[in-house]
């Protein structure tokens, strides 16, 4: 099918056709994205050719203002990592684990609400490793966890919420635990990396 200057004002326009009738069917024919006028958001459309003629499917985005280090849509999120952090605390199930502490490893990877300090090259922009490590190793002092689930959970939570980080990867591993094992332990995700 042509894409005709009357069907890109069509699009342009926002006027769609909100009837989605047998998707699998339709065939792509063409896809962009326009900002509204004055209203703070953005428009990514898709047109299909479908059986019941002409599909568009509108998604519509909130849109930060202009530099003021917020992502948009079509951004990336700077993630700082912490990687093999070990540190001693009481972990597992078995009667030995409750008095004796062990080693475990962790690798965080957190999310930035903001690129401000890329921009800015101020501490004061930055999140504190440090005052996460710090962070960890206060919690994990003083909480025993039976399994590893509980405490990536933890650990995940603490970073949501204190140092307020829209996502983060968390792996939790217990080393040579199982013999011929080097490590054993959990990987979760919390949060969304859509700003």
């Amino acid at each position: 099918m042509k894409i005709t200057s009357s069907t890109r004002a069509f699009v342009s326009a926002g006027v769609f056709n909100k009837c989605s009738k047998d998707l699998s069917t339709t065939e792509l024919v063409e896809s962009g994205r326009f900002q509204g006028r004055g209203n703070g958001y953005s428009y990514s459309w898709t047109l299909f050719l479908g059986k019941s003629g002409l599909v568009m499917l509108l998604h519509r985005c909130r849109v930060p203002p202009a530099n003021s280090g917020i992502y948009s849509e079509t951004s990336y999120m700077d993630i700082i990592f912490l990687h093999e952090l070990k540190i001693k605390t009481l972990i597992g199930i078995y009667p030995w684990e409750l008095n004796t502490a062990q080693t475990i490893q962790l690798d965080l990877e957190i999310g930035l609400v903001t690129s401000r300090a890329c921009q800015t090259d101020d501490i004061e922009d930055a999140l504190d490793y440090a005052f996460i490590v710090q962070r960890i190793n206060e919690t994990l002092s003083q909480k025993h966890f039976s399994l590893l689930e509980a405490l990536a959970e933890h650990i995940a939570q603490i970073v949501l919420t204190e140092f307020k980080s829209p996502w983060i990867k968390v792996s939790v591993a217990k080393l040579s635990a199982i013999r011929g094992v080097k490590k054993v332990g959990i990987c979760i995700e919390r949060g969304s990396k859509l700003a």
